[in-house]
C-alpha cells in the first residue's frame, strides 16, 4: 500500500505533535512527514504548544496523554476552556476505558492508542487526522447551515419535533419550546403525557390522527388548540409523517408545528363580523339590496322572500323593469341622474341618503308599496361603486280598512282553529246558563255535533248531570269574580262522558250578559295523575322495602313514610307514626321530642351539627355518625343521611333520612387500630429507618422513632421534601415503579443502596409494595445504615487504584520505549536496504509484539476483581459482540442478567475470538440456555475443529495455546469471581461446546422493559 496516496487535500495539513519525550516526538515527527506529508511541527511540553499556538494557525494537535507539568488532557481542557475548537487528538499508550471516556469528555476529537503495529496505528493516526479536521471543517459549514435554518424557523413561528419508538423519546427544537411555553432546560414529554398540552377536543383529534398514521403510514396535517403552562391558548398547524429504518420498518415519527394564533384570530375577527353583518342583513324584515352603478343588482337580502314571494336568485336576475311598474322605474331614473349630477358638481354629502318610494311587483303578480333609503358605497378613493339600499313594505301602513278587515278574519281564524272548544252562550233571567250564541269547529268536533245542533242547544244539554248540579255553585261566584276555572264532565253525542276544565268570563255584548267558556280536553292529563298516583305507590314499596331504616316526612314534619327496616330497627310500627308530627320520629331514638338529621336537611342550622360526633355537608346531602346511648338496652354507633325532597317546579316538599347501625364496623375499626398500634411499637423498637408512604401523593403516612430521631415529624409531609434535600418533586431514583407488577399489585420487592442526601450516610433500602390499613397501595421502606461498609470498600478501591496507577506508568514508559525501537525500525527499512537481516528484522518485530501483548494483558488483567460485580445483561453482550463476515451468530438464550464481575463482556468476546482463531472451518455460533431446577446453564457451540478430549482441562490454564496463552485462563479468573463455572464438553471434529454453569443467586430474568 503507498502510504502516501492517503492525503486527501493537496495542500499538506499543518500539524502541532506535543510529546515530552525528545526521542519519540522526532521519530514520530520524521515518520509522519515522510510518510503521509504531512506539515509537523513539534512542541515538548503543553506551555509550548500554547505558546505556538498563539503564532501560528494548525489544522490539528496530536498530544501525548501522560507529560511533566502539564498532561494531555490539562492541555486539551485549557484549549477547550478558550473557545478553540481545532482538532484534538490523544495518542498514547494509555488504553484504560476511563482514559478514553476522560479525554471525550473533556472534547477531544479522536484517541489513538500506541503499542499495536507500527505501520498500523500511523495508519490509524492519519486517517483519524484527517477524519476529524475535515468533521470540523463539515461541521462549521453545518453550524451556519443550522443558523440559517433556525432563524428560518423563528420567522415563520415553526418549531421541529422527532419522536424515537426505540427509546420513546420526543425532543423539540428550541423554536417548538417557545411555541409551547416550556422551559427549554426541561425535556419534552413524552407522547402520553402530551394530553396536558392540549384542549380535550385537539386532543382527541391528534390521538386519531396519530393512531392512522401509525397503522397507515399516511402523514397527517392538523389544527389544534394548545394550553400553555402559563394558561394562555395558541392556535397550531400541526404536521407529522413516519420515519423508516434502513430495513423499511417504522422507527418513529417526526414533524413540524406552527403557531398560527395571529392568523387564526384575524381569520376569525373576519368571519364574526361577515357573520355578524350577513346575520342582521338575513334576518331582518326590511329588504336590504345593493345595486351596481349600472343599476344592475348584485346583493338582495332573503328577506326578499317573505316581502315579494321571489327567491334571491330570481331577484338578482331581474333587471330595474323586472322590479318595479314603468313609473317607478321612470321616477327612479331620473332620481339617480339627479344624484349624479350632484356627485360630479363636487359639492355633494358623500354620506347623504335618500328616501324615495316605489310600486313593485310581487311573484304573485301583485303590487305592493313599498318606502326606499339609499346611499352611495365608495370605495377607498371615495368614487362611487354602487347603491346600498332598504326597502320596507308599507302597503298596509297606505291601506289601513284593508288591514282592519283582514285582521277580523284573522280572529275569525283563530277562533275556528284553536285546539280548545269556546262557547259563547246566553244568561238567563233565572241566572242560569241559556242557549249558544257561537261555537268554534273544535267544539263541534270534541262533541260530536254539527253547529246547527249545538246552536240550538244550551249548556245544561251537554253536562252530566253531576255537573248541572254543580250550577248553582259555580254561577254566584262567576257574578262575583268575573272569571271563575273549575272541572266537570261533558257527555259527548255518542254517549262518552269526556273530563273537561272550563275557564269561564262573564261580560257584556249587546246589552246582555253573556260567558264564553274555554273547555280543554283534560283525559290526558287525568290519565297522568293516575299515573302518577300510581308511581307513588311504587316508590312508597320501594320505600318499604330498602335495606336501611328509613323515614319520609312532608316540609311541616308530618311522617309520610315509616319502613319496614327502621320498624325492625326502632320496634316502632308503621301504623303507629304515620301522620304524626311534632318530632314524633326522634323519641324511638332519643326519648325525647327534637329536631335530628332529616330537619337538618330542610333547613340551615349552623349550631345542630355539634350534636352529632362526626357530621359533614355535601351539597343538599347532610351525612352523619352518633353514638346513641341505651338504644334498646345498649349503646350503638348509628349512621345516617338525610336530603331534602323537591317537586317538579323545584319547591321543597319534604325530606328523606336513611339509618344504618354501623356498631360492628366501628368495633373493626378500633380493632384495626389497635393492631396498627402494635405494629408501630414493633418498628419503633428497630434500629433501622422505617418509613411509609403513599404511591400517589408520597404522603407520608407512618415513620419510625429511628426515623424521626432523623427527620423529625414529618407525617403528612411530602416523602421527597422531608428524607430528602432540595427536591421539589418525585426523586428520580424513586421505586415505586420497581416493587408492583404492570397491573399495580406488589411483587417480590427491591433491594439497593443510596447516599441520603440530608444525612450523607449509605443506606441498603428494601422496598416492598404492601396494602394500608384503608386497602391501598403503599411503599413499606426499612433502611439499614451501612456507612461503615462503605467506607471499608472506598479505602480498599483507594489501595488499588495506587497500585493499578504505579502498573499504568510503568508499562507506559515500556510501550514508549517499544514505540520509539518500532518506529526506528521501520525508518531503517525505509531507508536502507535491509535484504541481508531480512530474518533478523522480522524476529526483532516478532519480539517487539510479543513484548507489547504482555504488557496489554498486564492492562486488562489489573482491572480483574477491582470492581464490585453487578447485574449485566446477557442480551446486551451478545448484540455488541464483533462478529465478523462469513460467520453467522445464532442467539437462542434466555433473556436474563448475570451477577458478575464488570468484565463479563471479556468472556464472550474470548470465547469468539478463539473459535476463529482455532476453530479452522467456523461458519455458525450457536448461543443457548438451559435452566435447571434452580441454576442456569449458558451453552456456547460452534461447528468447527472441536478440541481433543485430552486438552480440555489444559486449555484453561496460563500460557497454554497458540496464540497469547492467556484467553481462557482469562475467561475461567472472570467467571470464578462469582463461583460462575466453565468447562469444555464438545467433540474433536464437530466444534466446541462451552458450558458455563450460573448458580442460581447468580442469575435473573431481565425485567426491565
Amino acid at each position: 500500500m503507498n502510504l502516501k496516496a492517503c492525503s486527501l487535500s493537496s495542500k499538506p495539513f499543518s500539524l502541532l505533535i506535543v510529546d515530552d519525550e525528545p526521542d519519540v516526538l522526532s521519530v514520530t515527527q520524521e515518520y509522519l512527514k515522510t510518510c503521509f506529508s504531512f506539515h509537523v511541527e513539534m512542541a515538548g511540553s503543553g506551555a509550548c504548544a500554547l505558546s505556538m499556538m498563539r503564532e501560528t494557525q494548525y489544522d490539528a494537535i496530536i498530544a501525548d496523554y501522560e507529560m511533566e507539568e502539564m498532561s494531555g488532557l490539562d492541555l486539551l481542557k485549557t484549549v477547550r476552556a478558550k473557545g478553540d475548537d481545532i482538532p484534538f487528538i490523544i495518542f498514547t499508550g494509555k488504553g484504560r476505558e476511563e482514559v478514553v471516556i476522560a479525554a471525550y469528555e473533556s472534547g477531544a476529537d479522536g484517541y489513538v492508542q500506541k503499542g499495536l503495529d507500527v505501520r498500523s496505528q500511523f495508519t490509524e493516526l492519519a486517517h483519524k487526522v484527517y477524519t476529524v479536521i475535515l468533521k470540523k471543517q463539515a461541521e462549521h459549514t453545518l453550524v451556519a447551515t443550522y443558523k440559517q435554518l433556525k432563524d428560518a424557523h423563528r420567522l415563520a413561528h415553526i418549531g421541529i419535533w422527532d419522536w424515537d419508538f426505540s427509546r420513546d423519546i420526543i425532543t423539540w427544537s428550541e423554536e417548538l419550546y417557545l411555541i409551547n411555553g416550556w422551559d427549554p432546560d426541561e425535556p419534552a414529554p413524552p407522547y402520553a403525557h402530551l394530553s396536558h398540552l392540549y384542549t380535550p377536543e385537539s386532543w382527541q383529534v391528534l390521538q386519531a390522527a396519530v393512531t392512522h398514521t401509525l397503522s397507515t403510514g399516511e402523514p397527517y396535517d392538523l389544527k389544534l388548540q394548545i394550553i400553555r403552562p402559563d394558561g394562555t391558548m395558541i392556535w397550531t398547524r400541526a404536521f407529522g409523517e413516519p420515519t423508516y429504518t434502513k430495513t423499511g420498518e417504522m422507527a418513529g415519527l417526526h414533524g413540524m408545528v406552527q403557531d398560527i394564533t395571529d392568523w387564526t384570530r384575524t381569520e376569525e375577527a373576519l368571519r364574526q363580523s361577515e357573520e355578524k353583518y350577513r346575520l342582521i342583513a338575513d334576518n331582518t324584515a326590511d329588504h336590504i339590496w345593493i345595486f351596481d352603478m349600472d343599476l344592475n343588482l348584485t346583493y338582495s337580502s332573503p328577506s326578499v322572500v317573505r316581502m315579494k314571494g321571489f327567491t334571491v336568485e330570481e331577484t338578482l336576475s331581474h333587471s330595474l323593469h323586472e322590479i318595479m311598474t314603468p313609473a317607478s322605474v321612470e321616477s327612479v331614473l331620473k332620481r339617480f341622474e339627479k344624484e349624479m349630477a350632484l356627485e360630479l358638481s363636487g359639492g355633494a354629502d358623500p354620506d347623504r341618503i335618500v328616501s324615495f318610494e316605489t310600486e313593485e311587483y310581487c311573484k304573485d303578480g301583485s303590487t305592493i308599496l313599498v318606502e326606499n333609503k339609499a346611499t352611495l358605497l365608495r370605495d377607498a378613493e371615495g368614487k362611487p361603486v354602487g347603491i346600498l339600499g332598504v326597502s320596507r313594505d308599507i302597503t298596509e301602513r297606505k291601506q289601513a280598512d284593508y288591514a282592519l278587515q283582514v285582521s277580523e278574519e284573522r280572529f275569525r281564524q283563530l277562533f275556528n282553529n284553536a285546539s280548545d272548544a269556546i262557547f259563547l252562550h246566553e244568561v238567563r233571567d233565572d241566572g242560569k246558563p241559556g242557549v249558544f250564541i257561537e261555537v268554534n269547529d273544535a267544539a263541534c268536533h270534541k262533541l260530536g255535533y254539527t253547529r246547527e245542533e249545538l246552536m240550538n242547544m244550551e249548556v245544561s244539554d251537554i253536562n252530566t248531570p253531576e255537573s248541572n248540579e254543580m250550577i248553582p255553585e259555580i254561577m254566584p261566584a262567576l257574578f262575583d269574580k268575573l272569571h271563575v276555572t273549575f272541572e266537570c264532565s261533558h257527555q259527548k253525542k255518542d254517549g262518552e262522558v269526556i273530563p273537561v276544565e272550563v275557564a269561564t268570563h262573564l261580560f257584556h255584548l249587546n246589552n246582555q250578559n253573556v260567558i264564553l267558556s274555554i273547555c280543554r280536553d283534560i283525559s290526558e292529563r287525568k290519565s297522568a295523575e293516575e299515573a302518577l298516583t300510581r308511581s307513588e305507590r311504587q316508590l312508597a314499596d320501594i320505600i318499604d322495602f330498602l335495606p336501611d331504616a328509613t323515614f319520609v316526612v312532608d316540609k311541616t314534619g308530618t311522617i309520610i313514610a315509616w319502613n319496614r327496616a327502621i320498624e325492625k330497627m326502632t320496634g316502632v310500627l308503621a301504623s303507629d307514626m304515620l301522620g304524626k308530627n311534632n318530632y314524633e320520629y326522634a323519641l324511638p331514638f332519643y326519648g325525647e321530642r327534637r329536631p335530628i338529621l332529616i330537619d337538618l336537611a330542610m333547613q340551615c342550622d349552623t349550631q345542630f351539627p355539634r350534636k352529632y360526633s362526626e357530621f359533614k355537608r355535601d351539597g343538599q346531602q347532610v351525612k352523619s355518625e352518633s353514638i346513641i346511648a341505651n338504644f334498646r338496652g345498649e349503646d350503638v354507633t348509628l349512621w345516617s343521611i338525610a336530603t331534602p325532597l323537591y317537586d317538579q317546579s323545584g319547591r321543597l316538599i319534604g325530606s328523606i333520612e336513611s339509618i344504618r347501625d354501623v356498631s360492628e364496623r366501628k368495633k373493626t375499626d378500633d380493632a384495626l387500630h389497635e393492631a396498627l398500634d402494635t405494629l408501630k411499637t414493633v418498628m419503633d423498637s428497630l434500629e433501622a429507618f422505617v418509613y411509609v408512604c403513599d404511591m400517589q401523593t408520597y404522603e407520608i403516612l407512618f415513620i419510625n422513632r429511628f426515623g424521626r430521631a432523623i427527620c423529625g415529624e414529618v407525617i403528612g409531609e411530602k416523602c421527597y421534601r422531608s428524607l430528602q434535600k432540595n427536591q421539589d418533586g418525585p426523586c428520580l431514583f424513586c421505586t415505586n415503579e420497581k416493587i408492583v407488577d404492570e397491573y399495580g399489585n406488589p411483587n417480590g420487592g427491591y433491594v439497593w443502596e443510596f447516599q441520603n442526601t440530608i444525612t450523607k450516610r449509605w443506606y441498603q433500602c428494601h422496598d416492598r409494595a404492601i396494602r394500608w390499613i384503608d386497602g391501598r397501595i403503599v411503599r413499606l421502606e426499612i433502611s439499614t445504615d451501612i456507612t461503615k461498609q462503605k467506607l471499608a470498600e472506598h479505602a480498599l478501591k483507594q489501595a488499588n487504584r495506587q497500585l493499578n496507577l504505579l502498573s499504568e506508568i510503568t508499562r507506559h514508559d515500556i510501550l514508549n520505549t517499544v514505540n520509539a525501537m518500532q518506529l526506528l525500525a521501520n525508518l531503517v527499512e525505509m531507508k536502507v536496504d535491509i535484504t541481508p537481516a531480512a530474518k533478523d528484522f522480522e524476529n526483532l518485530e516478532t519480539a517487539i509484539s510479543v513484548i507489547q501483548s504482555q504488557i496489554e494483558f498486564t492492562r486488562v488483567y489489573q482491572d480483574l476483581g477491582s470492581h464490585n460485580p453487578q447485574w449485566i445483561s446477557l442480551h446486551n453482550i451478545l448484540t455488541s459482540l464483533p462478529v465478523p463476515q462469513g460467520i453467522r451468530l445464532i442467539n437462542n438464550s434466555a433473556d436474563i442478567e448475570i451477577f458478575s464481575d464488570p468484565l463479563l463482556n471479556k468472556v464472550f468476546e474470548n470465547l469468539l475470538d478463539n473459535s476463529i482463531r482455532h476453530g479452522k472451518t467456523v461458519s455458525t455460533i450457536t448461543i443457548s440456555s438451559k435452566p435447571g431446577q434452580h441454576d442456569m446453564t449458558i451453552i456456547f457451540e460452534d461447528d468447527g475443529a472441536g478440541i481433543p478430549a485430552a486438552e480440555k482441562e489444559v486449555i484453561f490454564e496460563r500460557g497454554y495455546g497458540k496464540n497469547t496463552g492467556f484467553g481462557l485462563f482469562f475467561i475461567r479468573e472472570i467467571l470464578s469471581i462469582t463461583g460462575i463455572i466453565i468447562s469444555e464438553t464438545g467433540l474433536e471434529g464437530i466444534g466446541v461446546r462451552f458450558e458455563i454453569s450460573l448458580p442460581k443467586e447468580m442469575w435473573r430474568y431481565r425485567t426491565d422493559h
